[in-house]
């Protein structure tokens, strides 16, 4: 019973997966139907042939599948038909039979027998119903299903006469020079439970079996791990042996190792098998074999030597201090015991790092003597903070730290001056002042001093400190000092200033702008506008700049002149455009004057509009048609002025942009005269065309 609650132990956690059982059972599918369904339901089948007797093993997919074949079993057939011969329909069939479990007496043979898994088996296939509350039961009797389900399924394979009397086995004996085909399904179709049909051809040959590959070991303390990698063929278990001479092995393991599949990553994890040994560094030899669905053990593994291992490390150093030595030293002390009682110390590392939780690396390549409790670190870095901790080490190579502590530098010697200074300005007022950097290691800054006197105070123009070896300033040039003086000191991780550095002067540049131009006067005509220019009164000026723009555009350059031009005349321009005119001045150091005031000018064009031409009268059934020519504008009419015999010349018709008018109000006998004006939408007229007369 002790060996059914362990094997019941052993179990429960693996066999949740139903992905390990499909593992276990491959299906070859002869029908024309290959299309592989994506439900979990079915059933899976393979078989084996040893001498002339072909065994198969088959699983259903699913607890409920497994539960209609317990109850009314599954149904085998088969075709047996000479080699050569043409593959018959199922519906001729050799043989078929029904296969169920067995009776609950009949497991009763196994009741003596030192194999549990029988017994498993048969209380996973007629053990009674657990009982829960009502508000759970369905869940809860779910999920104890699938238990059982996986158990037997699993007892099956490790066991073939639990394969055969769990219903899942079937074994004759063929005969030569025939082929098999096998059929198998439930025996119960049950409305709601989509169950397909294995199908499987008999294999003569024995395949190939790999022996299993132990892809990683691990030595520990008492102990060791081995690993064993999943193979192509998918074994269902596998034992370990163990043995101290390598000849005489015995299993560590009664039941299997299995596989088992995460359901976080979906992805096979490799077996991980630990045994305890009761000494370290005594070498044990071992290897696995593997086990099929049909029961069957496989090859050995190669054979492996591990041993225990001395992971335990030894006391750690305590009272760690440090203090500084010189101007860049630091040295360390501790204390160390054996607090363990060991006696394994093989010494002392001293490791070093900037960041109290980054990286530490060893200070020296060989441990310290076990004797030794102080070590100074030499030509420490004093840009950077320092942290230290000791490491124990025993002869296995196991480590133990101390904490970790700060080593503090005090510096108190000042750095060298600056040298090389050079400085660069333009003509904006901003100057760069540059220097070589100091040759001192900690030399962290700068800082930058200046006056408008040599002779004067200097004052500190960078404010804060400069860390590189530049430093932009800006200038007001609009002053009366033409010269500005500079000095740099340095500044190192301690806030050491070194003495000042020679001083440079800085010839500031001319930035003056002129005075600007003015536009004294102007006049309008005829789409031309003409500027009278009042010119800059700065001495130093060379040209006059004219920009222009429109309502609807940005500034352009419209022309330079000489200062001595004072008129300009801006022409050809559009009628009724209006144009902004500004002026500016330049110096001979290119300094560019304020623009003067804008003026905003309206062009005019002429005081009349063109007046039409060609006017032509043509007489047309009795009605007067008039034609005229008038290409220069859009949104333009016309009015017909019209005069009968000796009448007077009048406003007619107002015709809209078209330059023909027919005269339908006319008599025979009389005499007509016309003349034509054009009119635009602003209001703007042109004069009277010239007359024609008709007589109709």
């Amino acid at each position: 019973m002790k060996k059914i609650v362990n094997c019941l132990i052993f179990l429960i956690l693996p066999l949740l997966s139903t992905t390990a059982q499909e593992g276990v059972l491959q299906v070859e599918n002869i029908t024309e139907n290959t299309q592989e369904k994506k439900n979990v339901s079915g059933l899976r089948m393979l078989g084996k042939v040893t001498n002339n007797i072909h065994t198969l093993r088959w699983a259903p997919l699913s607890s409920a599948e497994w539960q209609l074949g317990n109850s009314d079993g599954y149904r085998l057939e088969y075709i047996e038909i000479r080699k050569g011969e043409k593959l018959r329909s199922f519906s001729d069939i050799t043989f078929s039979t029904v296969i169920k479990p067995w009776e609950l007496d009949e497991w009763k043979i196994f009741a003596d027998s030192d194999i549990d898994l029988p017994l498993v088996a048969a209380q996973a296939i007629h053990g009674s119903k657990s009982q829960e509350s009502e508000s759970n039961s369905f869940f809860v009797q779910d999920e104890s299903n699938h238990n059982k389900y996986s158990m037997a399924l699993l007892a099956a394979d490790f066991s073939a006469d639990c394969a055969k009397a769990s219903g899942l086995s079937y074994s004759h004996q063929i005969k030569n020079g025939f082929d098999y085909y096998y059929r198998l399904a439930l025996n119960k179709k049950v409305s709601g439970i989509i169950s397909d049909t294995a199908y499987h051809k008999m294999q003569i040959s024995q395949p190939y079996r790999y022996a299993p590959i132990i892809s990683k070991c691990i030595e520990e303390e008492l102990s060791v791990t081995i690993n064993i990698q999943e193979n192509i063929q998918k074994e269902t278990g596998y034992y370990v042996e163990k043995s101290e001479d390598g000849k005489l092995f015995s299993r560590i393991n009664d039941l299997p190792y299995i596989y088992t599949k995460s359901n976080l990553s979906g992805e096979e994890m490799s077996i991980a098998i630990r045994d305890s040994v009761s000494k370290n560094y005594t070498p044990h030899y071992y290897r696995v074999q593997g086990i099929d669905a049909f029961a069957d053990l496989g090859p050995y593994s190669e054979t492996i030597l591990l041993m225990g291992r001395d992971k335990t490390p030894t006391s750690p150093p305590r009272n760690l201090t440090s203090k500084q030595v010189g101007n860049s030293n630091i040295e360390l002390t501790w204390n160390w015991s054996a607090e363990k009682n060991e006696s394994d110390l093989q010494g002392f590392k001293i490791f070093h790092g900037s960041d109290p939780n980054g990286y530490f690396e060893p200070l020296q390549e060989d441990a310290l003597d076990p004797s030794i409790r102080s070590f100074v670190h030499t030509n420490t870095n004093i840009l950077q903070p320092n942290y230290y901790f000791v490491a124990a080490i025993d002869t296995a190579s196991n480590i133990e730290k101390s904490l970790r502590i700060s080593g503090h530098l005090i510096d108190t010697q000042p750095p060298s001056p600056p040298k090389n200074l050079s400085s660069s300005m333009d003509s904006t007022g901003y100057m760069l002042l540059k220097w070589a950097a100091n040759p001192e290691p900690d030399v962290t800054s700068y800082q930058v001093y200046f006056s408008n006197d040599e002779n004067a105070v200097f004052t500190n123009r960078s404010y804060d400190y400069v860390r590189d070896t530049l430093f932009l300033d800006s200038l007001n040039l609009k002053t009366l000092t033409e010269e500005i003086f500079y000095y740099v000191i340095a500044v190192d991780a301690s806030f050491n200033e070194s003495a000042r550095s020679e001083i440079i002067k800085v010839q500031k540049p001319d930035i003056v702008p002129p005075t600007a131009p003015i536009i004294k006067d102007y006049k309008n005509y005829n789409n031309a506008i003409r500027l009278t220019i009042s010119p800059s009164r700065s001495s130093d000026v060379v040209n006059h700049s004219i920009w222009r723009k429109t309502d609807n555009s940005a500034w352009k350059l419209l022309t330079t002149i000489a200062t001595d031009i004072t008129e300009y005349i801006d022409t050809p321009l559009v009628e009724n455009e209006s144009y902004n005119y500004r002026l500016s001045a330049t110096d001979d150091s290119n300094n560019k004057s304020p623009y003067s005031q804008s003026l905003r000018l309206k062009v005019s064009g002429p005081f009349y509009l063109i007046p039409p031409a060609n006017l032509t009268i043509e007489s047309k059934n009795d009605q007067c048609v008039l034609t005229w020519d008038y290409n220069y504008s859009s949104n333009i009419s016309f009015m017909v002025y019209r005069k009968t015999d000796n009448g007077k010349l009048i406003s007619y018709k107002l015709i809209d942009s078209e330059t023909t008018f027919t005269d339908t109000d006319t008599k025979k006998g009389s005499n007509y005269t016309y003349a034509v004006k054009a009119i635009r939408t602003d209001g703007k007229e042109s004069k009277l065309s010239e007359l024609i007369k008709i007589e109709i």
